[in-house]
């Protein structure tokens, strides 16, 4: 906005739900200003993909008085961050992108949208084939809904002969094309969306994106769900986006021009202006990780650490779970603590090791995983801590080695924190798996990490984990359960001990010796 020949005064403004608002009048906003006696106006425009999405988004209705209606029993059970995701879909009038990490509940917050609207039944839910049943399964715990209501499509016979009375009906990506779907539904289920890739590429993605776009764009109440949104392959998600807000008849080239800028050989096949388009996504996509919903559990349990005045290493593997630690230790004036991360500088690597071991105070050694978890000695603490698991046992057993290494006298007390229900079930799982097999090779003998028992037992809320989940279907889960008092560490989970401290070394596979004892522990987090 100009003032005068020489007065300029510059207005800077950042997202807000009132812009948001007026984002539909844009045009007449701007020619109202331009109208303006005495004053000249300099609009910088916003990006054409992403004025599209914002106006038609900004049009939506608000339902989130739905939420009321979702039934008591299971709105009870909802983790803090899942009611989250449920009021963020709702809030959208139900057109939302579920991308979560894997482990942290998509499915359950997708039926409670779908309790909330009850009144849009039948519903129809596209999975892939291999989790058909488990969603069946789920409706029925979740929601109630009988077998006689929802009609799971397997063959071509059961795609021809769809009920005309029922709730749900489940199908796969692959059955879809080949059915005769219409209008008849008000409320979509789009479990692992990335399978839907664009329309004018070749094969059979495209084959089953071409009969299932459609009917997301025509469908009032669309919710997508997938554990690996291409957040760095913009190209992948356009059909994702275009699908879920199609009053902003977005264009490939736009988009591709602004977000996906590539090579002479593959035009999209690149990435551009990424934070501006990870801010445009925000209105329409959650995207949470598991280190950032299991942060203020973890924070509770470091608290603890800290106010018993333990001496510990604390490893991460995501900046934003180092960042939960380090805001935990700030809380308490005068503590001391050091912090070693991918940013952290060689030349002050020895310093910072230094002032934890030589100096009683320095309390907190708060690492990352990959970046501080080799060549390093802090055996001023005989406590590990690891917030989070890697998917490579090699990481987690070096960064043990921090502590647990010649010159350590006492014995070293590890502890795994762990999220029953989440991903950790399934990533503890494939450690012990890589470790049977390496030990295997090596020496012919199995090797996996022994723990203890767990450092405490929480109630079940009614969530199973994800691996039973996967492996057994929801009812047979609950059954199992039932019989099963408490928490404890599954036979499967730890297979074949390790002795008290074993590393392989590759060349004669013979055991590297380290001074003390070494016991590992889960020390369990609950997300509520």
């Amino acid at each position: 906005m100009e003032l005068g020949a020489e007065r300029t005064l510059e207005l800077r403004v950042g997202f807000h739900d009132a812009i948001a608002a007026v984002l539909k009048s844009h045009d007449e906003v701007t020619a109202a200003l331009e109208a303006v006696p005495g004053v000249r106006v300099r609009l910088e425009p916003l990006p054409k993909p992403a004025l599209a999405v914002l106006q038609d988004v900004s049009g939506w209705a608000d339902d989130s008085p739905r939420y009321a209606s979702i039934p008591s029993n299971l709105e009870a059970q909802l983790m803090p961050f899942q009611r989250e995701g449920v009021r963020f879909a709702l809030a959208r009038g139900g057109r939302a992108l579920i991308g979560d990490e894997m482990g942290l509940g998509k499915t359950v917050q997708a039926l409670a949208v779908a309790a909330a609207y009850r009144d849009a039944w039948p519903a129809l839910i596209i999975a892939p084939s291999s989790l058909r049943e488990q969603w069946a399964d789920a409706l029925h715990r979740w929601l109630g809904v009988t077998e006689d209501r929802v009609h799971v499509v397997h063959t071509h016979k059961d795609a021809a002969a769809i009920p005309a009375r029922l709730q749900f009906l489940i199908a796969s990506y692959n059955f879809v094309p080949k059915m005769d779907l219409g209008q008849r539904f008000n409320l979509i289920i789009a479990d692992e969306a990335h399978y839907l890739k664009d329309p004018k590429a070749r094969g059979s993605h495209a084959q089953r994106s071409l009969a299932v776009l459609p009917l997301l764009r025509e469908t009032p109440r669309v919710l997508l769900l997938t554990g690996t949104p291409a957040l760095n392959k913009p190209k992948e998600l356009f059909s994702l986006l275009s699908a879920l807000v199609p009053g902003a008849r977005l264009k490939m080239k736009d988009f591709g021009e602004r977000y996906c800028a590539g090579t002479r050989w593959d035009r999209y096949g690149g990435a551009s202006n990424l934070p501006e388009l990870h801010a445009l996504l925000r209105a329409v996509m959650l995207y949470r990780l598991s280190a950032e919903v299991k942060g203020p559990a973890v924070q509770e349990y470091v608290g603890t650490l800290l106010d018993g005045g333990t001496k510990f290493l604390a490893f991460a593997h995501h900046t934003c779970m180092l960042d939960a630690i380090e805001h935990e230790c700030n809380r308490r004036k005068g503590l001391r603590f050091i912090r070693i991360d991918g940013s952290t500088q060689t030349s002050d690597r020895q310093r910072l090791v230094n002032s934890f071991q030589e100096n009683a105070d320095v309390q907190v050694a708060i690492l990352s995983i990959k970046a501080a978890g080799v060549g390093l000695t802090l055996t001023a603490a005989s406590t590990v801590v690891f917030a989070e698991m890697t998917w490579t046992p090699g990481d987690l057993i070096q960064a043990e080695d921090r502590a647990h290494r010649i010159g350590q006298a006492s014995s070293v007390n590890i502890h795994f924190l762990h999220a029953k229900g989440s991903v950790d079930d399934i990533i503890w799982s494939t450690i012990q798996s890589k470790l049977e097999s390496v030990g295997e090779a090596l020496d012919g003998q199995g090797q996996a990490l022994e723990v203890a028992g767990g450092a405490r037992t929480l109630p079940e809320r009614g969530q199973m984990t994800v691996t039973s989940f996967m492996e057994g279907g929801v009812r047979n889960a609950a059954q199992a359960g039932a019989q099963q008092p408490g928490h404890q560490v599954p036979a499967w989970q730890a297979p074949a001990p390790l002795p008290p401290h074993q590393a392989l070394n590759k060349k004669n596979a013979a055991p590297i010796a380290a001074a003390g004892h070494l016991k590992r522990s889960f020390g369990e987090v609950d997300l509520t």
